[in-house]
């Protein structure tokens, strides 16, 4: 069966298109992709609510997104919202004119959903005997989950994003908790990060070349003293990064070098795959956030 999703995040709304294939354990096959710069965070984290203006950039991409599930043909479409909507003081009356505008359920997802989501997506890469620790890093949040070899996961949602970030809107004490988090419940005999969300997937795609599946700790360190010391329109001209993922794609690499620092990594699994993958997913599984 094919599927879509939609995830309205912080910096951008994004629709994906997919089928899943279960070959003992289950991987989600991307067959469309779109993804439109609706940066809902800028309004949330600066001014606490969603513009009338940024509403109507949704509300039209949605309408574009509704078109292209048609076109494609999908037996199932959910969509879901995360950190912008989790605080903007209007969110449930966004939620119910999205609802409206394309006839779909529609979620504001709360972080610890959104981590088990991520959790699940990618269960089954690396070793099962070693410790995976998740860490979903998007425009206003950062997920971050322990999955141990017997079976057992705790996770936390921090309000530490790219956008945030940028905005000058995370706080020392909020980074504090989250390196305390990693601090008291990593593995220090052995562990595999697992990094997800669009920035580092960027950072992967310009910097990350030498293993295929892998970013290593110089490569990030590389992509940041060479991107850092830029204005956003040198780094869209010497990098071709998108415009609206150069301005955050600086903040994110500084939170993935502490994260990799503090946990003594050398390098991070960044398996190009994110939050409307595992909704497909979750779909094919027959179920729904409510149930995370």
């Amino acid at each position: 069966m094919r599927y879509a999703a939609i995830d309205i995040g912080s910096n951008a709304v994004k629709c994906m298109v997919g089928t899943v294939i279960d070959n003992g354990y289950p991987v989600v096959i991307k067959e469309m992709y779109a993804r439109v710069p609706v940066r809902l965070g800028t309004d949330v984290f600066q001014s606490g609510s969603i513009s009338a203006e940024s509403e109507i950039k949704l509300l039209n991409s949605l309408e574009a997104f509704i078109l292209l599930m048609k076109s494609w043909n999908v037996d199932g479409a959910v969509i879901a919202a995360t950190s912008a909507m989790r605080d903007a003081s209007n969110g449930q009356d966004i939620l119910r004119s999205i609802e409206r505008k394309t006839n779909l359920k529609t979620w504001i997802i709360k972080g610890k959903v959104e981590a088990a989501l991520i959790t699940d997506l990618f269960a089954g890469l690396g070793k099962n005997e070693v410790q995976k620790i998740m860490i979903d890093l998007g425009g206003g949040s950062t997920e971050v989950t322990f999955a141990n070899p017997d079976g057992k996961r705790k996770s936390k949602s921090f309000q530490i994003g790219a956008v945030r970030s940028l905005l000058h809107e995370v706080s020392r004490v909020e980074l504090r908790k989250m390196l305390d988090f990693i601090e008291d419940s990593i593995d220090p005999f052995g562990h595999l990060i697992i990094a997800s969300g669009g920035s580092i997937n960027a950072l992967k795609s310009h910097f990350g070349l030498a293993e295929p599946l892998y970013l290593t700790f110089q490569e990030l360190q590389k992509a940041y003293d060479q991107l850092h010391p830029l204005s956003v329109s040198e780094r869209v001209e010497r990098f071709l990064i998108h415009p609206d993922r150069a301005d955050v794609i600086v903040p994110a690499a500084e939170v993935f070098l502490k994260i990799m620092k503090f946990a003594n990594a050398q390098k991070l699994m960044v398996p190009k795959a994110g939050l409307a993958d595992a909704l497909i997913l979750m779909q094919h599984q027959g179920r729904t956030p409510e149930q995370y």
